[in-house]
This record gives structure tokens, sequence and C-alpha cells, in this order.
């Protein structure tokens, strides 16, 4: 009776292994590989949504900035202030107080994100009176004119 008991053992081992133990393991690295992978999904699909968002908001904020850059550059008063051709201080002040300065303060009251305009000008007597006026050799991009902060 020992010896068939002995002979039976490995047998029930065996079949334990191959009946219950090795199906458990492995439908448990299935779930667990499901699970995983759901979670990966989810975490690529937010990211993915989140960047998009964050995206089209860069880009609405460039749109903003191109249509008041557009909407500087366009002035008349501005252009010749610019370009220098006010040479005296009481023509660079009455230009600045009569169409510049109401120009710059709705750019700024329209849009909060705005802390700060830079004009970069030719005018060095511009430069020398106004706040949002500095000489071209101040300025950190070559081509540019008109910086917002």
């Amino acid at each position: 009776m020992l010896q068939k008991q002995k002979k039976l053992l490995p047998r029930v081992i065996c079949c334990y292994f191959l009946a219950v133990f090795i199906p458990i393991v492995l439908l448990s690295f299935m779930i667990y590989h499901y699970f995983s992978d759901q979670r990966i999904k989810e975490y690529t699909t937010d990211r993915i949504t989140s960047l998009l968002m964050e995206q089209n908001s860069l880009e609405n904020e460039l749109d903003i900035v191109q249509q008041y850059s557009s909407q500087l550059q366009s002035d008349y008063e501005l252009r010749l202030l610019l370009h220098g051709i006010y040479t005296s201080n009481s023509k660079v002040v009455r230009a600045y107080n009569t169409q510049i300065y109401s120009l710059l303060s709705n750019i700024r009251l329209h849009n909060p994100n705005i802390r700060d305009i830079s004009i970069y000008t030719e005018n060095e007597i511009a430069a020398n009176l106004l706040k949002e006026f500095y000489p071209l050799s101040a300025q950190l991009f070559s081509k540019t004119l008109i910086h917002f902060c």
C-alpha cells in the first residue's frame, strides 16, 4: 500500500500543477497584463488630450499676439515714431499721448496676460523718453520690432 501511495503522490502533485496551479498563474498573468495595458492606454489618452489642449491654448495665444502685432504695425503714428520721423521731444510726446498710449492701453486692457509691451525703435529720442520704447541695440531678436512679454 505504501508503494502505491508513493507512486500516486507524484501523479497527484503533477495533476495539481497541470489542472490548478498553472492555469491560475496564467490567468493571473493575463489579468495583470490586461489591466496594466488599460492603465497605459488611459494614461496615454489623457496625456494626448492634455497636450492637445495645451497646443490649442498656445495657438490661440499666438493668434492673439499676432493680431496685436499687426494692429501695432498698421498704426501710422507708431510707424512714424519708430522710424525716427519725429525728431523733437515735443513731437514724440504729442504722438505718444494722442495716439500710441491709447492703443497700448487698449491692448493691455483686453488681454490681462500681457504684462508688458516692449517696442524697439530706431528713434533714440522715443527710446529715452517713453517707457515702452527701447533702442534697436537693446533688442534680443534681430528682426522683431514689437515684442510682447
